[in-house]
């Protein structure tokens, strides 16, 4: 890879998420042609898609019980396993 491709590659995934490039005017045409009940249900997958992932994210945070540790030298130190 040469040395400069990294940083390529974050300069264009940072201007298409900024907006730069118009990548999501296919979206709203789309839903305005699209059957209702095709948009209702492309709607709801992706509400149920969030939502899953939503719920994977949060109990993987919530599995990580082990705080970061502390650089203060006024903290208590952890108790003993």
């Amino acid at each position: 890879m040469p040395p400069g491709a990294p940083l390529a590659l974050v300069l264009v995934g940072l201007l298409t998420k900024s907006g730069v490039f118009l990548n999501g005017l296919w979206l709203p045409r789309t839903h305005a042609e699209a059957p209702a009940e095709v948009s209702a249900l492309l709607s709801g997958v992706a509400l149920l898609g969030l939502i899953v992932w939503n719920t994977i994210f949060g109990y993987v945070l919530a599995s990580c019980s082990q705080p970061w540790p502390s650089d203060d030298p006024r903290d208590p130190p952890p108790p003993p396993p």
